[in-house]
């Protein structure tokens, strides 16, 4: 019984291999795209069948034209906004109507 058990599993292994060896993969080598504005150009090559960028978001509140015709000096700026948080989470938590003040650090919280 474990003898055939083996010889089983032996001849389970050569077919696997057998198999492996059966598979070929073509593949083409592609130039990275390292700049996110060059990957949203038009001949940039496509990650996605709907094209490279991931979303879009678009926040609009007051009027931004007075706003900006009313200031003495304006700074044009193109901002790049990490999607993540630098600094813990765990000092975020709060309870509903409750208002906290926080200093994140890197120190573990003390065992309440």
């Amino acid at each position: 019984m474990v003898v055939e058990a083996i010889i089983e599993e032996l001849e389970a292994k050569r077919t696997l291999l057998r198999a492996l060896e059966a598979i070929v993969v073509e593949y083409e080598v592609l130039d990275p795209v390292t700049d996110p504005f060059e990957a949203m150009s038009e001949d940039a090559p496509l990650l996605h069948p709907g094209g490279n960028v991931l979303s879009v978001s678009r926040i609009s509140r007051g009027d931004v034209d007075a706003a900006l015709a009313s200031r003495r000096i304006t700074q044009p700026q193109l901002l790049d906004i990490a999607r993540r948080i630098r600094r813990p989470r765990e000092h975020a938590g709060h309870q509903a109507g409750e208002q906290r003040a926080s200093q994140p650090s890197q120190q573990p919280l003390p065992d309440v």
